[in-house]
């Protein structure tokens, strides 16, 4: 069976693409490095844009890669109008809440939620939006 070709874009809004990506964890970090148009977005952190939908441009289906050594402010405090659903490749996020998910765990979230993940170690996740990202100022 031929290997899925990592750099293709898969369609837009389907679970389909977090389990293209699942698939490629057990392969390792590899198939990373030949993907193209990685946009650094914090310190330690690259984000890679998979799909967006035409109709609505804030939608997003994202890749994050976070270096070992990424502060944990990294990923600042905010929200998600749409709601969020995010895969853990590899690694660990750990919520607001000291809830760890491990490498395997798919958390949804609803839409308005407000958290400030961190990653353990270096972590890859696959993120999905249905309505961008707002960030929230500090209190």
């Amino acid at each position: 069976m031929s290997e899925p070709d990592p750099t293709t874009r898969p369609p837009f809004a389907s679970f389909n693409v977090l389990s293209f990506f699942y698939s490629y964890s057990s392969q390792g970090q590899p198939w990373l490095d030949g993907l193209t148009g990685w946009k650094i977005v914090g310190e330690g952190v690259r984000m890679w844009v998979t799909a967006k939908s035409e109709s609505q441009p804030r939608c997003r289906i994202v890749v994050f890669d976070i270096s070992a050594d990424a502060p944990e402010e990294a990923f600042g405090s905010h929200t998600h109008p749409g709601g969020e659903c995010f895969l853990v490749l590899e690694g660990a996020i750990v919520d607001e809440c000291g809830t760890t998910h491990e490498a395997g765990s798919m958390v949804m979230m609803p839409p308005g939620s407000k958290h400030h993940p961190r990653a353990i170690g270096h972590t890859i996740i696959v993120v999905a939006w249905g309505n961008g990202i707002e960030m929230v100022t500090p209190e």
